[in-house]
């Protein structure tokens, strides 16, 4: 993986100005151009869909070769939250006047006020407003803005690809595997299908396993049952276990892309778009219609640190405002 990757980079420095193309391309070329084998070839597309998809929420065939890996590297470790990232969401809201259950349908600058139109018929007046949507709810324009976003805003919002990564996790009555690796992986006949689990139980206790699925798998697995869902995941850690394994006792399937308040998992930068689209989306309106959120960050986009610090951001701008 590290030549393909490396001729990948190659091909990327190369690229004339204002050229791109998919990144898979690139590791098409270079996988041919290595003459792999059949099998050498699969366990690069392997690691291609762990390594590299599993990060941008999408194929290969979907991303930009001249954006791939620009994000910027946030420093310190990776840290796991075993009791879920609600703690981080409860301490940063306590004592904030938080209205549940109250799903936003328009934001209507009438001049002197904004008002915030719920679907249950209720109106929120403000002066100033932080639209914090999902990317994937901004291209289903489920919430509407009057007047309309500017159009180099529109633009740059249907440019950006929202991908889909989805974890399905299988609580045991007891542990089948060994507690000591992070990741277990499985090349199968589709390389896309099911390629890892990550083993819960090692951070956390208890005999917990979490598969990742990615793009258009992880779509067609969102077409299903949960419990179908379950049932196939179960066939492939019989492959690897064994038929006697035990059935899970609990299960939870994120279903990120059918999700309607978040259509996705997080955003990427396809062919035709470009890193300036994040810039764009995370502009304010006439100073008073404010957005945030992980596409609004062009340097950490994909990731909760992003999201959070373009919130700070917009607060800042916001408190900075004459009142």
């Amino acid at each position: 993986l590290k030549q393909v990757m490396n001729g990948a980079y190659s091909q990327q420095d190369k690229l004339s100005h204002g050229s791109d193309r998919a990144l898979t391309e690139a590791l098409d070329s270079e996988m041919h151009r290595l003459n792999l084998s059949a099998n050498q070839k699969k366990i690069v597309e392997h690691l291609v869909a762990t390594e590299i998809e599993n990060d941008y929420a999408t194929q290969t065939d979907q991303l930009s070769l001249r954006h791939w890996d620009k994000v910027h590297c946030f420093k310190g470790a990776d840290v796991l939250l075993p009791g879920g990232y609600k703690q981080v969401v409860e301490l940063l809201s306590k004592d904030l006047d938080i209205r549940l259950g109250k799903s936003v349908s328009a934001v209507n600058d009438r001049g002197e006020k904004i008002a915030v139109h719920t679907a249950d018929g209720g109106i929120i007046e403000c002066d100033r407003v932080l639209v914090t949507l999902p990317l994937g709810v901004l291209k289903k324009q489920t919430v509407t803005f009057s007047p309309p976003l500017p159009d180099k805003k529109l633009e740059s919002i249907q440019r950006l690809g929202m991908g889909v990564f989805d974890k399905l996790y299988l609580q045991f009555p007891s542990r089948f595997w060994s507690l000591d690796p992070t990741w277990i992986d499985f090349v199968g006949d589709n390389v896309k299908a099911w390629p890892v689990f990550f083993n819960v139980s090692k951070f956390s206790g208890g005999a917990i396993l979490a598969a990742f699925n990615v793009g258009s798998f992880a779509k067609t697995l969102e077409e299903k049952s949960e419990s179908a869902v379950v049932s196939d995941a179960m066939r492939i850690l019989r492959k690897m276990f064994g038929a006697d394994i035990p059935n899970p006792i609990a299960t939870k399937n994120t279903s990120w892309g059918s999700d309607p308040y978040s259509q996705g998992s997080y955003s990427y930068i396809p062919v035709g778009a470009s890193a300036k689209d994040y810039d764009v989306l995370a502009e304010s309106v006439n100073q008073k219609i404010f957005f945030a959120g992980e596409a609004c960050s062009s340097k950490d986009y994909s990731t909760v640190h992003a999201a959070y610090s373009s919130g700070l951001r917009a607060a800042r701008a916001i408190t900075q405002l004459p009142v």
